[in-house]
């Protein structure tokens, strides 16, 4: 059996799903992520969907199998990828790219997890910090959203806008 070296995980002859995931084909680096999505065909977007599903899939399953003799070709990879993720040193902040694929698969697990009592690490605080992130965002747009208000009912009583001279200035 031949490793491949990059990453020690995978076997050379044997594509593994979690690693292969994310890699994209040989493209120009001035392409942006939108106009690479634009040209896939349909057929590779249902193909990258199915593979990301599978993935989440077994995700979850290697979350809560406790058999280390496990039937799945995949459950030890994850299973060792989440081994590895626990005690690496350089982590995401310093350049792991094999924590920085595993913290990405566990944020689009959690992005559309709903199960109450989840097996896969940290789903829980990964959906209440995205909670928490939308809660912020709808706060400063709803506050943006009654500033540009405010304007238009200053403008149309022909109030000077808040900030933008025509008054005093509290200067006494």
């Amino acid at each position: 059996m031949h490793w491949d070296r990059r990453n020690l995980l995978t076997p050379r002859y044997k594509p593994d799903p979690i690693l292969t995931l994310h890699r994209r084909r040989a493209q120009p680096h001035a392409r942006k992520v939108d106009e690479t999505r634009m040209r896939m065909t349909d057929e590779e977007r249902v193909e990258r969907a199915a593979q990301l599903a599978r993935t989440m899939g077994l995700l979850v399953h290697a979350s809560g199998c406790g058999n280390p003799a496990c039937p799945s070709s995949n459950c030890q990879k994850v299973k060792a990828l989440f081994q590895h993720a626990v005690t690496c040193t350089r982590k995401v902040t310093g350049g792991c790219q094999l924590c920085r694929r595993m913290w990405m698969l566990l944020q689009m697990h959690a992005k559309q997890c709903q199960a109450a009592e989840c097996p896969v690490p940290r789903c829980r605080e990964l959906r209440e910090m995205r909670r928490r992130q939308i809660a912020r965002q709808e706060d400063q747009r709803r506050v943006a959203y009654k500033g540009m208000l405010r304007a238009q009912q200053q403008a149309a009583r022909g109030l000077p806008a808040p900030g933008h001279g025509g008054g005093s200035q509290g200067y006494a």
